[in-house]
């Protein structure tokens, strides 16, 4: 292998340099940045074509591929460019067929999709899953399927897979905000799929009408994960969406999530406060709960009592106290939140101000010695005023304790080897893309904001007066992200239109 790394070192140089600085190795990097297109890096390698079956119709014309798979390969042929046939090993002489590369998973869930039939004695199995998608069992069960299209999903970097119903099941996945074709199943194995998702996830396997909420664990690459299941009939039958969370916190800092090292600070130093109201805002998928987590793990520490209030606990965080809501029960928002207020804490997380009686006890708490941190949908920093003023909050509350208003996207971010020039690119399969970063704007009202909020001024108001003051909206950090080379300048059109890069940067 010193062969192959030393030709990494030559073929990613750029990348590899501020890598050195840090005292890293080339099998640190490769490890690092490369354990998902290790087949691409191959292909490069050798010189050797690399087959993607995301988007194949798989026919397949055996039925012992898994053996040839265990030893590394599996014999297969193209119709027409646009089918992938398993063929028989001997249909023609080896010599004649030419060598390709594939991603593994990949391969084995397009095949069993057509060749694993759906077993219904395992589809009746009441119990909790847990799938070891590191060691799944051999086999062409339907749990066996299940188990190599997650890991197929969770090998291309996604946090959601969806099962879109139809003559055949279509599988997507959604990697760094967008949806991504997978592979497509045909209509009986896609019922034995789903159904099998459902059991795993204690949802209801004969209702088809109504929405049903559930979840599973399985591990992946030695990490647990949570699992969440989401279902709704449509016109064409059920359809599934699954997000992948881990299922305890990873320890992301907020530079790593996208902010500048100086937002940080600021948000840390307003986050010591002994009391007051934090409030994150953006569409969902924006990175609002995540970014929460993180700021509450960098708050607490032995002399503070945090807890949360959610619905659901997303992913759990050691030495936080964290509250489920559950209506069925009738714990809600509210509820819970004046539960906690009974127990002493110092801070509280709550999910999302959903109501005007939770965005109430929030801000009382606020008022009475608490740091409240929570989440609501506004399209901007300074529409969060506007917000908790429809949810009953009075101007003179809303002046007396909130501490900062912030507004965020996720937005595609620049894939550090493609900036290189160099092809094929290993890490985003030429996309130019790879992860996603935060754009922010915060607005932290100072005594100036406090005094037009009681004097009867409206959000655009506040808003140009903090213009006037150098403040920096999303749009602008998106600018600066992408001048210097964090972010995909296309990603930032999608988020925000074409019209921010054409206007401001001149393209």
């Amino acid at each position: 292998m010193d062969d192959f790394y030393q030709w990494i070192g030559e073929a990613y140089p750029d990348q590899l340099s501020a890598y050195r600085q840090a005292a890293g190795t080339l099998a640190d990097w490769a490890e690092e940045h490369l354990p998902d297109n290790w087949p691409e890096v191959f292909r490069a390698y050798y010189g050797i074509p690399y087959v993607d079956l995301r988007e194949e119709t798989v026919l397949p014309a055996q039925e012992d591929f898994q053996s040839q798979l265990d030893q590394g390969y599996v014999w297969c042929a193209f119709d027409g460019g646009k089918r992938l046939v398993c063929a028989s090993l001997n249909s023609a002489p080896a010599s004649e067929w030419p060598l390709a590369l594939g991603d593994r998973a990949l391969i084995q869930a397009a095949l069993w999709a057509q060749l694993a039939p759906p077993q219904q004695g395992r589809l009746t199995e009441k119990a909790d899953i847990w799938l070891d998608l590191d060691h799944l069992p051999p086999g062409r069960d339907v749990e066996t399927l299940v188990g190599h299209l997650l890991s197929a999903a969770l090998a291309e970097r996604a946090s959601d897979l969806h099962l879109e119903p139809g003559r055949l099941l279509t599988i997507r996945i959604r990697q760094d905000g967008l949806l991504k074709p997978l592979c497509r199943l045909e209509g009986s194995y896609g019922e034995g799929v789903i159904n099998r998702i459902k059991l795993a996830a204690h949802m209801d396997i004969g209702e088809h009408v109504l929405p049903l909420d559930g979840q599973f664990k399985l591990l992946y690459r030695g990490k647990r994960l949570d699992v969440r299941v989401a279902s709704l009939a449509t016109r064409d039958g059920e359809k599934l969406v699954l997000r992948f969370l881990p299922e305890i916190w990873q320890n992301r800092s907020l530079v790593s999530l996208g902010y500048t090292p100086e937002h940080d600070a600021h948000l840390r130093r307003l986050a010591r406060a002994p009391h007051g109201l934090i409030v994150l805002s953006g569409p969902t998928n924006s990175g609002k709960t995540t970014t929460l987590y993180a700021l509450l793990n960098e708050l607490k520490d032995e002399e503070k009592a945090c807890y949360t209030i959610e619905d659901p606990i997303e992913i759990t965080l050691p030495g936080v106290n964290q509250v489920q809501v559950n209506p069925n029960r009738d714990l809600d928002f509210p509820r819970a939140l004046r539960g906690i207020l009974r127990l002493d804490p110092d801070v509280i997380l709550v999910g999302e101000l959903r109501d005007a009686e939770t965005a109430q006890i929030a801000v009382q708490a606020a008022m009475t010695g608490h740091l409240v941190l929570t989440t609501i949908h506004a399209y901007e920093a300074h529409a969060v005023f506007h917000r908790l003023l429809d949810l009953g909050v009075s101007r003179e509350l809303i002046a007396s304790i909130l501490l900062a208003a912030q507004c965020q996207r996720l937005v595609a971010a620049r894939c550090p080897h493609a900036d290189a020039g160099k092809e094929p690119c290993p890490l985003c399969h030429d996309s130019g893309e790879y992860g996603q970063l935060i754009v922010e704007e915060c607005w932290t009202p100072d005594d100036e904001d406090r005094a037009l909020m009681r004097s009867g001024a409206d959000g655009a108001r506040l808003r140009r007066a903090s213009l006037t003051k150098g403040f920096c909206s999303m749009e602008e950090d998106g600018l600066k992200k992408v001048a210097q080379g964090q972010l995909s300048p296309q990603g930032l059109a999608r988020v925000f239109g074409p019209e921010v890069l054409h206007e401001n940067l001149q393209i």
